[in-house]
């Protein structure tokens, strides 16, 4: 049960966010991921996983004709996304789901895009936080990642992109599964500071197409004294999105 939550904005002040005080809170990885989604105008997004709805937030912001659908399995973090979205004046342009990813709530759909920022850690290789909302959204309890991926799949339209922010460490996993259904494939590396190995990585393909693979020069995320780079101040300032196509 989430007692607290904390107000928060983005992108200078211009959108509000609350999420809990403690256990599941976004984070940097929800702005990148909306900077790395090549929205058009009046496209459609599907977020799996939405939690407190930061990744999804931000592309409203940055898009704004473009219409938001959101799943989540934890059912007592929707009101919270729903205050976002509310506080922020979006109603119109979204609508939440609660449920799984297998219990295909988000039927008769199709989406340009879909994005997500899955579950880290494989199921029974990690430690339970003592939060429940952040134990479930660093580990495949419910979900494993082929599913998060077949999903997407099934709800795209044709030639629809998924966008997926996840750990480097299971980037040979995401390339086996996308190359499965997808084509388009380009990789994007997050490094912590230059000259350190990638943490994480951005990866996005699209559907019934057949280009070849891409490998980005990714984006570095902290000078060597810990701030960000004037790259990652971009995207967390101002909305920032990626140029690479």
């Amino acid at each position: 049960m989430i007692s607290k939550i904390e107000h928060t904005t983005l992108f200078n002040g211009n959108v509000t966010v609350y999420q809990p005080v403690q256990g599941y809170r976004f984070a940097l990885d929800s702005l990148v991921l909306a900077a790395f989604t090549p929205i058009k105008d009046y496209q459609t997004v599907l977020e799996l996983g939405i939690g407190v709805g930061a990744a999804s937030l931000a592309l409203a912001f940055q898009h704004s004709t473009i219409t938001i659908h959101g799943i989540e399995l934890q059912a007592d973090i929707l009101p919270i996304t729903q205050k976002n979205i509310d506080a922020n004046g979006w109603t119109d342009r979204f609508k939440l789901f609660s449920g799984n990813l297998t219990h295909r709530l988000v039927d008769g759909h199709f989406y340009d895009h879909v994005i997500m920022n899955p579950p880290f850690f494989e199921e029974n290789t990690y430690t339970d936080s003592p939060y429940e909302h952040k134990t479930l959204s660093h580990g495949e309890s419910d979900g494993l990642l082929k599913d998060w991926i077949y999903e997407a799949h099934r709800t795209l339209k044709s030639r629809g992109y998924v966008t997926i922010v996840h750990t480097a460490r299971r980037l040979d996993e995401i390339l086996s599964l996308l190359t499965e259904k997808f084509g388009g494939i380009e990789v994007f590396p997050l490094w912590p500071k230059l000259g350190t190995p990638a943490k994480r990585v951005l990866v996005r393909a699209r559907k019934s197409v057949n280009s070849p693979m891409k490998l980005h020069a990714g984006l570095v995320l902290h000078e060597n004294d810990g701030t960000f780079t004037p790259e990652s101040t971009q995207i967390i300032h101002h909305g920032y999105k990626f140029n690479a196509t």
